[in-house]
């Protein structure tokens, strides 16, 4: 069953609502004819509004309906389908839903589910796209002994006057 193609669309779903199986509750869908689609989803999934990564830390954390958020900016860390991206406003994990020929340093657009709540923004199954530009990302200058603040999260770090990766 391919469910890709009920992501980022509007659905009315008919089901029996269980509460006592699991710790949240449980919509039990007997078969597709019970899921209607009433909103196409975007033909492009980067065609959603884009965010700030603190915008979408704020409504990542809200009791609302789970939806891709995008969010653009330069790649400061990379291991395999882990990313962490970071604009003006903050840093973002991104687990990649797939390998993408990123490097530290391009920028790039990032389209994924928010996960978890906190200081960083996580995203997952994201779908990373770089945007053809090459920023060297700037550390932000860390004082030995300084706390850690919620303001350094996810965000590339390092001592003294560094302006490009060893």
């Amino acid at each position: 069953v391919n469910l890709n193609c009920y992501i980022d669309a509007t659905l009315r779903v008919r089901g029996a609502l269980a509460v006592a199986i699991v710790d949240t509750p449980l919509l039990l869908v007997p078969s597709r004819l019970f899921v209607e689609v009433q909103e196409e989803p975007p033909a492009d999934p980067f065609q959603i509004p884009r965010r700030s990564v603190a915008d979408s830390i704020h409504s990542a954390s809200d009791n609302e309906w789970v939806h891709r958020i995008q969010v653009q900016g330069v790649v400061t860390y990379r291991n395999e389908r882990l990313l962490f991206v970071q604009d003006d406003s903050g840093g973002a994990r991104v687990a990649a839903s797939e390998d993408s020929n990123v490097w530290i340093g391009d920028q790039v657009q990032v389209v994924g589910f928010p996960a978890g709540t906190g200081p960083v923004l996580a995203l997952t199954e994201a779908l990373v796209r770089p945007t053809g530009a090459f920023s060297a990302p700037v550390p932000q200058s860390l004082a030995p002994g300084e706390p850690l603040a919620a303001r350094h999260a996810g965000r590339l770090a390092g001592h003294g006057d560094q302006r490009h990766l060893p």
